[in-house]
């Protein structure tokens, strides 16, 4: 049932902040991507495609996993 006014009583605005936080931390995933040095372009776009296609696994795989890959691989 929707609210007269156009509100939907069952979207609370706390998903406004989760969404906040998934976009911000893709985007911090996708500028530290892209500052790496060293790594090969097709990582480079492969990690950006993986980020922006999977909004918070990507960026979480990024962090986790992708940031130490590339600081081994001499970057």
């Amino acid at each position: 049932m929707e609210d007269p006014a156009g509100i939907v009583p069952f979207l609370p605005a706390a998903y406004d902040w989760v969404w906040t936080v998934v976009v911000l931390l893709t985007l911090a995933a996708v500028v530290d991507v892209l500052r790496r040095r060293g790594v090969a372009p097709v990582t480079t776009l492969t990690w950006v495609v993986v980020a922006l296609f999977l909004p918070l696994l990507g960026p979480a795989l990024w962090f986790a996993w992708g940031r130490r890959a590339a600081a081994t691989s001499g970057a």
